[in-house]
């Protein structure tokens, strides 16, 4: 794989498991909040959670697009919670920086260990 194509694809790959879940509390009731997250996990009965990405309130449904690009709405009385995505700094360092290096140094360990790597003199 060409090192101009392979960057930013593992870039990319490490930074995408870094976004975090945290719960989302609006300022004003739900009904009232115009600026919602661009991407909020809505919680509504037994259902499992649903990512909604630009969503909105419109009278008294909030609305928004499924990572499949579906339009769905939730009435605000049976929605009992929501969560906001938010960038994790500390992961993606983790992911992108941290993660290889300690890799490169445990491979150099494994290889060079016993001074397999030393030049040899030549008699």
């Amino acid at each position: 794989m060409s090192p101009h194509i392979a960057t930013p694809l593992l870039l990319s790959l490490g930074s995408a498991g870094c976004f975090t879940w945290r719960p989302y509390e609006p300022a004003a009731p739900l009904a009232e909040s115009p600026n919602l997250p661009q991407r909020v996990r809505v919680f509504v009965g037994d259902l499992a959670p649903l990512p909604l990405n630009s969503p909105y309130i419109r009278r008294d449904s909030l609305l928004g697009r499924t990572d499949e690009r579906k339009s769905v709405g939730f009435a605000l009385a049976d929605v009992d919670s929501l969560d906001a995505s938010h960038f994790h700094l500390w992961r993606t360092l983790g992911a992108t920086v941290v993660a290889p290096a300690a890799a490169l140094f445990i491979t150099y360990v494994i290889v060079c260990g016993d001074g397999g790597c030393e030049p040899e003199a030549i008699d």
